[in-house]
């Protein structure tokens, strides 16, 4: 009895959750797509965020604090570079330029390949 009553109830939470999204998602996609993307980078944001809070207040000298700080700077820079090549480089391959996606994908390792070797010569100091 109890089983089938937790089966009903799953069912029913299911579709009072999964219903509304899908007609939200059928109905409209762009709102949708910019919502959930939205959502998804807060949600990275408050992560990262988090993380950084949690070893700041764990290092005790000024220095340990100014290097850590240098280092998400740099973290993020390379993400930043990462991402910015990774969508150049697909929006030059959808409008057939083939060779500025190549070039872009280049720059991209390479400015990523310098920012995480400057990341390192900070981690060793």
């Amino acid at each position: 009895m109890y089983i089938l009553l937790t089966a009903v109830l799953c069912i029913a939470l299911c579709f009072g959750v999964i219903y509304p999204l899908w007609f939200f998602s059928t109905s409209q996609p762009h709102l949708y797509t910019v919502l959930v993307l939205v959502a998804s980078v807060l949600f990275f944001c408050i992560i990262i965020i988090r993380k950084f809070v949690h070893t700041y207040r764990n290092i005790s000298t000024s220095d340990g604090r100014k290097r850590l700080i240098l280092r998400v700077i740099i973290r993020l820079g390379i993400f930043i570079v990462i991402l910015s090549s990774i969508l150049l480089v697909i929006s030059s391959v959808f409008t057939e330029r083939r060779l500025a996606a190549l070039l872009f994908l280049i720059a991209g390792a390479a400015v990523s390949t310098v920012l995480s070797r400057i990341r390192k010569r900070l981690a060793d100091v």
